[in-house]
């Protein structure tokens, strides 16, 4: 520990919180185990309890609304155990699933562009198929959670297989009780895959923390990062690449703080941190900063988590070559066009670093820290994590959290496109909240910072539970606005409220234009940074028309699955 020169010096330097005698003296009553040991046997079995519980918990949680998310980043996951279980196959056709596709009909006036939800759909008396057959109806191009492959009509998804494939164990099930994997079945499927991921996770975030902290200290820091951070309004809701990746990810951290009592943990570690991979291509970066990791502390561990990781690489590898021919191509690098369309640019990578880092941190519709901010503790963990030994298993956790951040802050869709919060940053919340145990103690050494922390934490499950019962797309992302143009004298007026528009398009001499304020378009985009018009406080203020209006959606979209 520092003298109390050396502290004053640090405390003249920095903020009194990061300071390194403050914080740890603060924090070691917490983050030491329990002060009474307990026989392994039932240490085991008080955690092996305390371990199901938050499970059962969390996946309540998350089922609790009773909706799944309608979203096309989950389609091809929630459809790839058709494809799996039908027909062997990881990729897509325009035959097997034309609602993936645009297409062109071809007419006497010329061609027009269709959607098709199902080959009995009949365009001027004649069904789909039969006009696919003679060649009038055609491929315009895939959906942007497409890619084409070196095959022929041949299509994979633009997110990769992994979250499909976890989500094959339970359509196989459901399969053989049902009988028939429709829309209704396999959204729900898919929704129960990823709330079972997202849960998983938080039982590997409390088993990774009983590594630092009593169990109770352990309880709550899993307990705060599944109900208060987007893993709850997200990841858990639909069946994206973000709950798989918190799984295998919280998974790998588990290996890596328990290398210590047996080397087998680095080649689970290795091999789930190579799952991860498959989810989410940026989840190599936590790959590499833990294997630069072991390199400098623990060589032997580096071997084993290099082959526990290997066999995965490698059928990934061969994925990528198989229907890409390049080992290292992937699906998320082949987005130029909706870069073009979303920024008039076609680099993927064209984002200011600033603006992406205040967007994703500090944004009102967006910001990490507006919609969790009790992780704000975490950097300051982080910290500490670098300042003293007993935390040096979580260090490469940090480089990897802000590699992340670095990518995704230049990434062209930083917002994450019609999303709710932070989305892009999500996964990285399974790290960060492990940086909250070296903070603990000193919140819990003044009754202020306590209460401080929990209003925070009070806060972020607040939102969250606005996210999952009425973020509904399309509600905030692309919020629908009345212009009233009047004739005499010539004027516009605005209104978001559909009472005031009909009053005022009864006078005379009025014109109604309905304009949607996507966030996608750029000139929309600057409503990511207004406080007035921000996306919770539109769910808030309109929380019962939005929960009605998500209801509706779910309906039309299990009926019409080209939307």
């Amino acid at each position: 520990m520092a003298n109390g020169s050396l502290s004053s010096t640090l405390a003249c330097r920095i903020p009194a919180f990061l300071s390194d005698k403050i914080v740890f003296a603060a924090c070691q009553p917490i983050c030491r185990m329990d002060h009474l040991p307990e026989q392994n046997s039932v240490r085991i079995w008080r955690d092996t309890a305390a371990a199901m519980l938050l499970f059962v918990g969390a996946f309540g949680a998350y089922l609790a609304n009773g909706d799944f998310l309608p979203i096309n980043d989950a389609k091809t996951a929630v459809y790839l155990p058709i494809s799996l279980l039908r027909e062997g196959k990881l990729s897509f056709t325009p035959h097997e699933m034309p609602f993936m596709f645009h297409w062109r009909l071809q007419t006497r006036r010329g061609p027009l562009l269709r959607t098709l939800s199902r080959w009995d759909q009949r365009f001027g008396g004649y069904d789909a198929e039969t006009l696919y057959r003679a060649s009038v109806l055609t491929v315009e191009r895939q959906r942007a959670f497409l890619v084409p492959t070196i095959q022929k009509d041949v299509y994979v998804s633009t997110w990769g297989p992994a979250s499909g494939l976890c989500a094959v164990p339970l359509a196989w099930v459901a399969d053989l009780w049902v009988g028939d994997l429709d829309a209704p079945v396999l959204w729900h499927v898919g929704k129960w895959t990823a709330s079972l991921s997202v849960a998983l996770s938080v039982v590997f975030v409390f088993l990774a923390s009983r590594a630092f902290a009593r169990r109770a200290a352990a309880v709550g820091i899993a307990s705060a990062y599944a109900l208060g951070t987007c893993v709850f309004s997200i990841s858990s809701q639909a069946l994206w690449q973000h709950g798989p990746n918190e799984m295998f990810l919280a998974l790998g951290v588990l290996g890596l703080v328990r290398i210590e009592r047996y080397l087998g943990y680095a080649a689970l570690s290795g091999a789930a941190l190579g799952a991860a991979t498959w989810c989410r291509p940026t989840s190599a970066l936590v790959v590499v900063a833990v294997g630069v990791h072991l390199l400098l502390t623990h060589r032997r561990a580096l071997v084993a988590f290099i082959l526990g990781g290997l066999p995965l690489a490698a059928a990934l590898l061969a994925y990528n070559l198989h229907y890409f021919g390049q080992p290292l191509a992937f699906g998320q690098m082949m987005l130029e066009h909706v870069a073009r369309e979303k920024t008039g640019a076609a680099s993927m990578w064209q984002t200011p670093l600033a603006e992406g880092a205040a967007g994703l941190l500090l944004s009102p519709s967006r910001g990490l820290f507006v919609y969790s901010p009790f992780l704000l503790l975490a950097p300051a963990g982080a910290w500490v994590a670098w300042r003293h030994a007993k935390f040096a298993a979580l260090r490469p956790l940090s480089v990897a959290v802000l590699a992340i951040w670095l990518v995704e802050f230049k990434h062209f869709d930083w917002w994450g496109g019609w999303s709710f919060g932070y989305r892009h940053i999500v996964d990285t919340t399974t790290l960060l909240a492990l940086f909250l145990l070296p903070t603990l103690g000193w919140v819990g050494a003044r009754w202020w910072r306590t209460a401080a922390f929990l209003t925070l934490l009070a806060w972020s499950v607040a939102v969250q539970v606005v996210g999952v019962a009425a973020f509904n797309l399309s509600g905030w992302n692309a919020r629908l606005r009345y212009d009233i143009r009047f004739v005499s004298p010539q004027r516009v007026v605005s209104t978001f409220d559909e009472t005031e528009m009909a009053a005022l398009d009864a006078q005379p001499g009025t014109r109604v234009k309905r304009v949607y304020l996507d966030v996608d378009l750029p000139r929309y985009r600057s409503r990511l940074w207004s406080v007035t018009d921000s996306q919770l406080v539109y769910y808030v203020q309109h929380f019962r028309q939005a929960r009605r209006q998500k209801r509706q959606f779910m309906k039309r979209w299990l009926e019409e699955p080209a939307l």
